[in-house]
């Protein structure tokens, strides 16, 4: 009986750890598709809804957005600014607590400016921090702020 009881127990905490783990490989890919739907630079109808919550807020310096709508737009329309952009994010750090999970990652990322003949890029390097919320869609962004921790323009 004991025998039992301790295996049951065993696969219960496998379970959980497993859960764990789902959860956080989730929530990663989740930041690597919001960093590909920007470099893509496609933005058809409805593309925020993959990442963030319809009441989402966005932060950025100078910025503030309060909903998903102003969200994708205000991402659309930034991206018009660049040719071509690259964005890699790395050392993300997950907190999940129950549905909702907090969030931090390093980002550095490059845009190609319009420029003629001649490429000009700006980069940045930055560190985000959000909150995420599980939907019966899988798990979405409710808050994202960037805090700038450099910038660099080649001319």
């Amino acid at each position: 009986m004991d025998e039992r009881r301790t295996t049951r127990e065993h696969l219960a905490a496998l379970d959980e750890r497993l859960l764990a783990l789902a959860d956080h490989v989730e929530l990663v890919a989740m930041a690597d598709r919001y960093f590909s739907l920007l470099d893509e630079q496609e933005f058809p109808p409805g593309w925020a809804d993959s990442v963030f919550t319809a009441d989402a807020r966005l932060e950025f310096p100078g910025r503030l957005c309060r909903d998903r709508v102003a969200i994708a737009e205000f991402l659309s329309r930034d991206a018009e600014r660049y040719d071509r952009t690259q964005r890699l994010g790395t050392g993300h750090l997950i907190t999940v607590h129950g549905g909702t999970a907090s969030l931090r990652w390093n980002s550095i990322e490059t845009g190609a400016l319009p420029a003629g003949d001649e490429d000009r890029y700006r980069s940045i390097g930055g560190r985000y921090r959000a909150d995420a919320r599980r939907t019966p869609d899988g798990w979405r962004l409710t808050n994202l702020f960037l805090r700038l921790i450099w910038t660099r323009q080649e001319r």
